[in-house]
């Protein structure tokens, strides 16, 4: 029993260390799984916040690269920036230096100079700068770089008369405006604040829409309310500003009035402002205006312009009946260059409109266009038919000389009729002593300033083509080439004259220095540029560079014009140079006084020496004449004495010869 009771103990013990073994196994098992779930959360922890602090290292990687990118375009935008502020800089520098030297160049130059000197497109800037450059070197106390303080008002309003001013009737120069900052009286700025306030954004409907139906309904409201009025004003201001000859201001006025009267039709709403609704007149006028304003300037934009709007006017079939209208648009076509339209006009004027009070003018105009277009002989007849009928602004000597040129250009056929043309215009021009510089109208249209001269009379009047003409044939005779007049064999023949009297004059000394001015000048209205340029190449040459020649046109001001521009006395190079030119010029005068001095003293010799040379012929020959008198003397003398011996023996000589037949004292019977 005891066994068996110890067998179940032990059995019990077994049991309870199974179930303790169990327990703790279980224990273990759990305490392991929860180590396990412990270890497994944490590493799920750990890579969690592992992979949070890669994901914030990539957006700090991320986003350190936005803003080292962003920095980059921050760096580069500033770089870009501040060069273009530099560039802004340079470009506002340059386009004071610019503007001011645009500003003198209207004073230094004319306005078919300018023309001629912007055909050099890639020197025109460098010029304008040398004209600034230039005065401050004369004008010593202008101070700092473009813009200068200059008054070119003054000068403007003075140009006409400023050679008859002196510097004590120049009125003082206006003080400039003083400058103040708006804090020395406000507490805040009201043109910073206006600046910095934010500007409203313009109103989709009313007067002040940028919506162009709305623009247009406006446009509609104002022409039916007011009518004309509005653009009448501007358009009266525009006549009386043309008629006072302030043409820039006038085609503002006009241009304004104009655009003030161009408004959408109520009953087609599609219709696109035109120039329909515009009076044709003002358009004329307009036109008429933009022409004049380029015979100032010598602008092709406003020629442009004008054509243009003479071409609205031309839409109205009130003008196309108006002769006046019909000459003012040929005369803007001839401008441009078109001669062929221009000769179509002036053609249909002739023939449609006969009785035409200005009809002597339009022949004659066509006659112009004819020339231009090398009809030479159509071109005679049209000039030849004004001859007697001289149109306004012409003399008849320019009107002959033209014909003359004309024939002379025909060829052989009115060769002899282009003579006489000549001489007529020669006996037209040279009157009493003049005749003693050319002794023939053949010498006289040889000589190099006769169509120098005739140049500058048709570039007077804006005739380029003839005078583009008379100076080609300048710089012909300039270098001994012969005329169309001239035969082949006398052109040869004067050539080896010239060559073996050695009188072959260098074309430079026969030149005049504003030749090439002049031929520039002339080709650049005529729109041709390589001319142009090569000419103006060659007048720059010639004279030492452009600035040679802005210091020649500044040294050549009148000394009121420097206080009227700098409100400063005359600098002191100018009177120094004028100064020497001065002395240069007495001691000329002086040179010359003793040249000719000399130069009687050396004719007074000969003649002392022809008289005393005379003197001694003189006295010979009155001795030979005493010894001729004293020798017919004598023999008369001898012829007397033997006259008388001869009467006495006459007798006796007589009776002899009866008887022999024969004289004794005669030498045959001596014999």
């Amino acid at each position: 029993m005891q066994q068996l009771a110890d067998q179940v103990a032990n059995k019990q013990k077994d049991r309870l260390q199974e179930a303790r073994n169990r327990k703790l196994m279980y224990d273990e098992e759990t305490r392991q799984c929860r180590v396990q779930q412990a270890q497994l959360q944490l590493d799920r922890i750990l890579e969690k916040r592992e992979r949070e602090a890669m994901d914030e290292e990539d957006r700090r990687a991320q986003s350190r690269g936005a803003i080292e990118t962003r920095l980059h375009k921050k760096r580069v935008r500033e770089k870009r920036n501040l060069r273009m502020m530099k560039e802004d800089v340079v470009t506002m520098e340059r386009q004071d230096w610019e503007v001011e030297g645009t500003q003198l160049e209207k004073l230094l130059w004319s306005s078919q100079e300018i023309a001629a000197l912007r055909h050099m497109v890639v020197d025109y800037p460098m010029f304008l700068r040398v004209n600034v450059e230039v005065l401050l070197e004369f004008a010593e106390k202008l101070k700092g770089p473009p813009p200068l303080n200059l008054d070119y008002e003054a000068v403007a309003a003075n140009l006409s008369i400023e050679y008859t001013l002196t510097e004590e009737m120049v009125p003082a120069k206006k003080r400039k405006l003083r400058k103040f900052f708006y804090h020395e009286f406000y507490e805040e700025d009201p043109i910073m604040e206006r600046i910095y306030r934010r500007r409203k954004s313009p109103p989709s409907t009313g007067p002040g829409s940028t919506n162009q139906l709305t623009r247009d309904r406006w446009k509609r409201v104002a022409a039916h309310f007011l009518g004309r009025s509005w653009g009448s004003e501007a358009s009266r201001k525009g006549f009386a500003l043309m008629h006072n000859g302030q043409y820039e201001e006038a085609c503002r006025c006009l241009l304004e009035a104009v655009h003030s009267m161009q408004y959408t039709r109520f009953e087609d709403r599609s219709v696109t402002c035109s120039h329909q609704d515009v009076p044709p007149a003002l358009l004329r006028q307009l036109g008429r205006c933009l022409l004049k304003q380029y015979e100032v300037s010598s602008e092709w934009g406003y020629l442009s312009k004008s054509l243009f709007f003479f071409q609205q006017a031309s839409t109205h079939l009130v003008f196309l009946s108006n002769p006046s209208f019909l000459q003012e648009i040929a005369y803007a076509l001839e401008m441009n260059g078109d001669y062929r339209h221009a000769a179509e006009i002036l053609g249909g004027i002739i023939s449609c409109f006969p009785r035409y009070g200005r009809l002597m003018e339009v022949i004659f105009r066509a006659g112009i266009v004819m020339f231009s277009l090398k009809m030479f002989r159509q071109s005679r007849e049209y000039v030849l038919h004004t001859t007697d009928a001289a149109p306004f602004g012409w003399e008849s000597f320019d009107i002959v000389f033209l014909a003359a040129r004309i024939m002379e250009l025909e060829g052989k056929s009115s060769r002899s009729l282009c003579a006489v043309a000549y001489d007529d215009a020669y006996r037209k021009t040279y009157r009493g002593n003049l005749h003693y510089v050319h002794r023939t109208w053949q010498e006289w249209i040889k000589a190099p300033e006769t169509w120098r001269e005739v140049g500058d009379r048709y570039f007077e009047q804006r005739e380029y083509v003839l005078a583009k003409d008379a100076y080609l044939v300048m710089r012909k005779r300039q270098t001994h080439k012969p005329s169309e007049l001239t035969s082949k064999r006398q052109a040869v023949m004067a050539a080896l004259r010239r060559q073996q009297t050695q009188q072959d004059i260098a074309a430079v000394s026969r030149l005049d220095d504003s030749d090439w001015m002049r031929l520039s000048c002339t080709f650049a209205m005529l729109n041709d540029r390589s001319t142009a340029v090569t000419a103006m190449s060659n007048w720059l040459i010639t004279g030492g560079g452009y600035r040679a020649r802005v210091t020649e046109r500044f040294l050549h001001w009148p000394l009121v014009r420097w206080k009227l521009l700098t409100g400063m006395s005359t600098p002191t190079k100018i009177l120094q140079w004028l100064e020497d030119q001065r002395i240069a010029k007495a001691q000329a005068e002086a040179q010359s006084r003793l040249e000719r001095e000399a130069r009687r003293q050396e004719i007074l010799r000969q003649r002392r020496e022809r008289s005393y040379f005379g003197m001694q012929a003189w006295e010979s020959t009155e001795e030979e004449k005493q010894e001729l008198d004293e020798q017919a003397v004598q023999n008369c003398t001898s012829i007397l004495s033997e006259e008388a011996g001869l009467k006495n023996c006459s007798a006796e000589e007589d009776s002899e010869i009866v008887v022999t037949g024969v004289d004794q004292k005669s030498p045959r019977s001596e014999d």
